[in-house]
């Protein structure tokens, strides 16, 4: 076939065919970095994310058992109460706060993509976490019953 073709042919056969490799390799990449984009963006999404408001919750769980011992250092028969210069509200008030943070991330959390281990370890934390819960509630509550107590 190309016998019949001129020199000046060839090489627009040689060129046309280069344009044409090139054009599909550049489509090729153009498809594999937007296939990566949206695999990266499940990374983010799914795991970086959600890492991150993981840490957030530990932090405020860690907050919020530094203000439940706080808050029982206000009992008025107590040693260190005379050391607090504000109501105890402001550790009850906080770890009021803190609980309405950890259910709106945790409740985000649980919406994210989890695999079979993620879904053991979540349900393993929510039982856990509902206890912690209570026994801090309970421990609020005395501690505002003792320092609002008549004595």
């Amino acid at each position: 076939m190309t016998k019949h073709l001129s020199l000046a042919g060839r090489l627009w056969l040689v060129s046309i065919l280069s344009l044409g490799l090139f054009t599909a390799t550049v489509v090729a990449g153009w498809l594999g970095l937007g296939a990566s984009r949206d695999a990266l963006k499940t990374v983010y999404l799914d795991r970086a994310l959600p890492m991150h408001d993981l840490a957030l919750i530990q932090r405020h769980i860690d907050a919020n058992y530094a203000h439940v011992l706080t808050a029982f250092q206000h009992d008025p028969a107590g040693p260190l109460n005379h050391v607090h210069d504000h109501k105890v509200s402001l550790h009850t008030d906080a770890i009021r706060a803190t609980k309405a943070d950890i259910d709106a991330l945790w409740a985000a959390y649980m919406q994210t993509y989890l695999t079979e281990e993620e879904k053991l370890l979540a349900a393993d934390f929510a039982v856990k976490r509902r206890v912690w819960v209570d026994r801090i509630m309970r421990a609020v509550a005395a501690v505002e019953g003792a320092t609002t107590a008549p004595g």
